[in-house]
């Protein structure tokens, strides 16, 4: 090994072991937490090593809470106080950064929502943008949660018990489609928000080992809508992101994407099947996130 790789080996060995002895301290003394927090924002902001530093603490820190602990914790987003699993990304970004899951798409789905409102949250996982809708639409609006995998919904019901929201959730443990029926659900060991019923389209084949799960129902969200009379004209926005099988979902649609005041978050592909198929029933596409690729969240509006 040359003198400048064996130095950076030296110095990486020496931040790990930095990072293991200050998490350590931390899980031994919870009260220091928060003011680790405080000095480990402020050193990320100043040093790009201090960042990193910070990341490899909490690293171990959550590593440690897997194991065995209390995972949940108190953040704000958006004037909400939820409580998070700071283990998963959703939480640990708001509870370390005091920034926003995926920004970008919490502020667009704050921004579409008022009290009193419906909001489709299609493809929930574990509920992150299913508790902060619930906070947003108050105690006279609802979220209704798809969710077609077991484990994710386990934790999807638990954060809904933990904020509180059990009356304004509505937890659906089906898969939606262009039919009704049934479908494998595809799986990425331990990642539940792979999970798709399209594995030849999902963003993540080329990267995710996914395999065949256990069957899931389908239903059309029209279908399932017929059902509760009244409620399509509340609905104000819908975040669809079931790894590929969005398509799928805005076929089987047709009647709630012609409430006029619908809003509708989707993460696809520039002009894919749901990306057409939203165009042609006339909304607008509005790139959510920075950069110039084919492939993210777009929210689309009528003009």
């Amino acid at each position: 090994m040359t003198p400048q790789p064996a130095f950076k080996h030296r110095l990486r060995r020496l931040r790990a072991a930095l990072a293991a002895a200050i998490a350590a301290t931390i899980a031994t003394f919870p009260s220091l937490e928060a003011i680790a927090i405080r000095l480990g924002r402020a050193a990320a902001r100043r040093s790009h090593r201090l960042a990193g530093l910070y990341w490899f603490v909490q690293e171990d820190l959550l590593a440690r809470l897997r194991l065995g602990g209390e995972r949940f914790r108190p953040v704000h987003v958006h004037g909400c106080r939820l409580q998070l699993d700071i283990t998963d990304a959703t939480g640990r970004m708001p509870y370390f950064y005091a920034t926003p899951y995926e920004a970008a798409v919490t502020d667009a789905i704050v921004t579409a929502l008022q009290p009193g409102d419906v909001f489709l949250d299609v493809g929930a996982n574990i509920g992150y943008f299913t508790v902060l809708a619930a906070q947003v639409v108050g105690a006279g609006g609802l979220v209704i949660a798809f969710e077609p995998h077991g484990g994710a919904r386990a934790m999807l019901e638990t954060i809904v018990l933990r904020n509180g929201m059990t009356s304004r959730v509505e937890i659906v443990p089906l898969a939606l489609a262009d039919a009704a029926g049934e479908a494998v659900l595809f799986e990425d060991e331990g990642i539940s928000m792979h999970s798709t019923i399209e594995p030849a389209l999902s963003p993540m084949r080329h990267v995710a080992a996914l395999r065949p799960g256990f069957s899931v129902g389908l239903t059309t969200l029209d279908d399932w809508m017929a059902s509760r009379p009244g409620l399509a004209q509340r609905v104000r926005c819908v975040k669809i992101d079931v790894e590929g099988a969005e398509a799928r979902v805005l076929a089987g649609m047709p009647r709630l994407l012609a409430e006029p005041r619908l809003t509708i978050v989707c993460e696809t592909t520039t002009g894919g099947a749901a990306d057409r198929s939203l165009g042609t029933a006339g909304f607008h596409r509005e790139r959510l996130e920075a950069g110039a690729e084919s492939y993210g969240n777009f929210l689309y509006v009528r003009p």
